[in-house]
């Protein structure tokens, strides 16, 4: 088969894989809603150089990816499906890029591993069919570090042309004009620890760096500029305050034990992140390639582990946090799947003991989430929390057909998996690939938009039966941005909309409408006394408050 018609495969495949039903589930607060609002209230207010939340400036995040969203916004309007395309159509360029560079570099056997990989592990497939920041943004970090290390192969042949230096530069400024420059720390960081491993010895004239350096930081200072020229510093020095506390302090309630990041990886990487394991503890195989493929193993190596201890060391826990992770660890997994393919070698008896063991809690988490409805009533009297209680109230959708269809995946793939261990064969390979791919895709589409049931969706349903109403929405005790998303609002000319004391307390000119999470309920009654509770639903009790006339 040619390399165009195995591209052609990998992105009907990938196709396939990230762009059916992303806008068959709300999105969730608060990252999804977040960066769809601020895409929404630019394509309402034509402002386009900042972001805004309730149509405020936002100095959380750099503009780039609500970009993206903003102009899928504009094709396919302002809805699920909008803002969770720019991250479904990087999910199918990176796994032809996955194919092409793997081609490049090793062989067209290892990049068909490699994507086949990226596939099988199941948090890419959250990853590439959600609406949160973080997939672009990784994107430009990997393409800026691979072109690092591709000037570096070229610079030791010699070759005197900076291009893929200045490429290099060009990924990293958009790196940091998608999130900031936490992009910037992880590439130094990188090839600060690269140059221990070199015994400290400059492997790039310093100068190079410099280059480097000056062209991230102009690509993203073109925007900043501009900004800046506008808006004044308020941008830079309010951005910089909060990526400080991000990195200090746990945000949101997202705590963690120190080692959150191993275990998110272990389970949403499987079952790459079994052979990865298998590879760090199975010495031999560091010497069996050439030594551009060796050095390629180093630098996946060390930026898997700088993601890893960084995003460890971070008080704020959260999934994605770690999610550059999953270019090298699927890397270096392929890495070892392929020796052992192709020098038909023994795996070690540790992965096999880790793919058996998560493989069964699979099968355990299939049928679990096929009996939730059936136990829903006796999780209701376990359970402590009262808010929590009346989330689980919430009517859950059952699909007869296709809640089975997990469980003999997740069986197919655990009995195949055992066989590929044994004769490590690459077509049993993409064969227990396939039944991953299958358990992971019927698996979200059955049980996601329950799980959204029960957490948000009452509260979502009460936004938007508020649409485009000339009313003060809000929340009471918790942040949301899902009143702004669901309710579609303008700009309002009242200042006192975004004073909350005065919405709750305030001589208001028209009706404001409150949701109270169980939690608040008797506090809310006794803070907001004239407003006048409407229903309560899953946990969420909504109550209006209306203008004396």
């Amino acid at each position: 088969m040619r390399f165009y018609q195995n591209l052609f495969l990998a992105f009907a495949v990938s196709l396939l894989l990230f762009i059916p039903f992303i806008g068959n589930v709300h999105l969730f607060d608060w990252d999804e809603i977040n960066f769809a609002e601020i895409a929404r209230e630019m394509v309402v207010s034509g402002n386009y150089l900042n972001a805004q939340i309730d149509f405020q400036v936002f100095t959380e995040k750099p503009p780039f990816f609500m970009w993206l969203q903003a102009i899928s916004m504009h094709f396919f309007g302002v809805n699920e499906f909008a803002a969770r395309l720019p991250n479904a159509i990087l999910g199918v360029v990176v796994s032809a890029f996955l194919l092409w560079y793997g081609k490049k570099i090793i062989s067209i056997q290892f990049a068909w591993v490699w994507v086949v990989m990226w596939w099988a592990s199941i948090l890419p497939h959250l990853y590439f069919k959600s609406g949160i920041i973080d997939p672009w943004f990784n994107f430009f970090i990997f393409l800026s570090l691979i072109s690092i290390i591709s000037h570096y192969h070229s610079y030791k042949r010699s070759s005197k042309s900076l291009y893929k230096l200045l490429l290099a530069g060009l990924f990293g400024g958009f790196a940091i004009l998608t999130k900031g420059p936490v992009a910037l720390l992880i590439i130094s960081l990188v090839a600060f620890v690269y140059w221990i491993f070199e015994r400290f010895s400059w492997y790039l004239p310093f100068w190079h760096f410099i280059v480097y350096l000056c062209t991230s930081l102009f690509t993203f200072g073109v925007w900043l500029l501009v900004d800046y020229s506008i808006n004044g510093p308020d941008f830079l020095i309010e951005f910089t305050i909060r990526q400080w506390e991000l990195l200090t302090t746990p945000d949101a309630g997202h705590r963690g034990f120190f080692g959150y990041h191993v275990v998110v990886l272990l389970f949403g990487c499987f079952p790459a992140s079994v052979f990865f394991t298998a590879w760090l503890f199975d010495k031999k195989n560091r010497q069996t390639f050439n030594v551009i493929t060796r050095d390629y193993i180093r630098w996946m190596s060390i930026l898997f582990f700088v993601v890893l201890i960084l995003f460890s060391l971070v008080k704020t826990k959260i999934v994605h946090y770690s999610s550059l992770a999953y270019y090298p660890l699927t890397f270096i997994a392929s890495i070892y799947i392929y020796k052992n393919i192709r020098e038909r070698s023994s795996f070690t008896l540790l992965p096999k003991i880790l793919y058996v063991v998560i493989s069964i809690i699979i099968l355990i988490i299939s049928v679990a989430l096929l009996l939730l409805p059936h136990v829903k009533s006796i999780l209701i009297l376990k359970i402590q929390d009262d808010f929590a209680k009346e989330n689980l109230q919430a009517v859950l959708v059952q699909w007869p057909w296709l809640d089975f269809i997990p469980i003999l995946a997740a069986l197919l793939f655990l009995i195949f998996g055992i066989y590929f261990l044994k004769n490590k064969r690459i077509s049993t390979l993409y064969l227990t690939s396939f039944f991953h791919i299958v358990w992971i895709q019927t698996t979200l589409y059955a049980h996601v938009g329950n799980i959204e049931r029960i957490s948000q969706r009452a509260n979502i349903e009460f936004f938007k039966s508020l649409n485009n109403k000339d009313v003060y929405v809000t929340t009471f005790k918790y942040k949301s941005y899902a009143q702004y998303f669901y309710t579609q609002c303008n700009k309002s000319m009242n200042l006192n909309k975004h004073n909350p004391i005065w919405l709750e307390t305030g001589k208001v000119d028209k009706p404001v409408y409150f949701s109270v999470r169980k939690y608040h309920v008797k506090q809310f009654e006794e803070t907001v006394k004239d407003a006048e509770f409407l229903y309560s639903k899953n946990g969420f009790y909504f109550y209006v408050r209306n203008p004396d006339l």
